[in-house]
């Protein structure tokens, strides 16, 4: 009975700890003004989840930072978990997105249709070999 309340402490702590880091089961949660992003598979199955800033500097160029988490344990989805900067260009209708910019190899590239509340299209981990894996991928605001 002695043993139980330092458990219980230690578990109450942990779970305050892990509802202030703003991660729940359905990947972490999602800024004000950002968009919820949902990466796929080639067979249409949910791999990534998270977020994703945009901002647009001029007509043409964005800017940007994003936070994914994997679902599961997807293989070859390259470096589109964790969190990191991204560039991107604007030629209407069509948004390309580099989440790596400062990578010379082992790049994850977005490239969709933007709309104001929505970007879809196919994103595609890319290597000195060539493509590696693609899917598809959906941000809505």
């Amino acid at each position: 009975m002695v043993l139980m309340k330092p458990i219980f402490i230690i578990f109450c702590i942990f779970n305050l700890l892990c509802s202030l880091c703003g991660d729940s089961i359905n990947g972490p949660e999602t800024p004000e003004g950002s968009y919820t992003y949902t990466a796929y598979d080639s067979t249409g199955v949910k791999i990534v989840t998270g977020w994703m800033k945009i901002v647009f500097d001029d007509s043409i160029n964005v800017t940007g930072e994003w936070k994914f988490e994997k679902i599961g344990n997807p293989e070859n989805i390259g470096p589109q978990v964790g969190s990191g900067e991204l560039i991107g260009m604007y030629d209407e209708p069509e948004l390309s997105i580099n989440l790596n910019p400062n990578w010379a190899d082992n790049n994850v590239f977005l490239h969709g249709d933007y709309c104001e509340d929505k970007i879809a299209g196919e994103w595609t981990f890319s290597g000195f070999p060539g493509v590696i894996n693609k899917g598809k991928f959906e941000a809505v605001k």
